[in-house]
């Protein structure tokens, strides 16, 4: 298995550094694709997802930015704005970005805040 940590070091990921809307505005960063599921193979390419803040000027509606994508490395990062928009539509592919970070941090025997917000959106109440 790939060191992904070392791997962000490498010349092909100094965007996550450069790039204005990145940087020290990511606030989360992790595997997509076969990695975050387990089933990686020798042929499995690496995907990184994250989420990051949003400008003062996306904010106030002078600029406007949804995300990030860098095709070479296969790194998709939404604006935290985008993240909650799609969170709120149940979008799979934000829900695996808050799954995975679930998954770290929950204790085995408590349930997720993820699947109760998930649930209560589904059915139309508040989440508590």
């Amino acid at each position: 298995m790939p060191d992904f940590k070392m791997l962000l070091e490498t010349k092909e990921y100094e965007f996550l550094k450069t790039e204005p809307r990145l940087g020290r505005r990511i606030l989360l960063l992790g595997l997509g694709g076969s990695y975050a599921y387990g089933t990686a193979n020798e042929n499995s390419d690496i995907d990184f997802r994250g989420v990051t803040l949003n400008l003062p000027s996306d904010l106030l509606g002078l600029t406007e930015f949804e995300q990030y994508e860098d095709q070479h490395t296969d790194t998709v990062i939404y604006s935290f704005n985008k993240m909650v928009r799609l969170l709120l539509e149940c979008n799979p592919n934000t829900c695996e970005i808050l799954r995975r970070l679930c998954q770290r941090t929950a204790a085995p025997s408590s349930e997720c805040h993820c699947q109760k917000f998930h649930a209560a959106t589904r059915a139309g109440t508040a989440y508590s």
